[in-house]
């Protein structure tokens, strides 16, 4: 018996695959033949992480999708999609000033 190891299917990579329409729909972005998408379920081309990625709007990092080739999490991200975690989260919560507006006096006064 060969003891060989064969390369691991990356879930993810059918994951992604899956997210753009299977193995047709990604054929047809490249103008190649479904049957070479279908191998990328094994053994993804190097030099087609990147382009997975960007195409399923980076829902699947680089390092999702090739651990061995984008080892840090964040290696791959474009700077815009990387989320700061020591940022404030945003809010689409704004609200009025304290008070109101006068929008028919020409100086604010102080209600109490």
């Amino acid at each position: 018996m060969d003891n060989t190891t064969l390369p691991i299917p990356n879930s993810h990579v059918g994951e992604a695959i899956d997210l753009l329409g299977g193995d047709s729909a990604v054929a047809k972005m490249l103008n190649v033949r479904p049957w070479a998408i279908s191998k990328w379920r094994k053994s993804l081309p190097p030099g087609r992480v990147l382009w997975l990625a960007e195409k399923t709007n980076w829902r699947f990092t680089p390092h999702q999708l090739a651990p061995s080739l984008y080892p840090n999490p964040m290696d791959g991200i474009p700077p815009n999609f990387i989320q700061d975690p020591d940022a404030p989260a945003a809010s689409d919560d704004v609200q009025p000033p304290v008070g109101g507006t006068n929008k028919g006096s020409k100086s604010a006064r102080m209600v109490i």
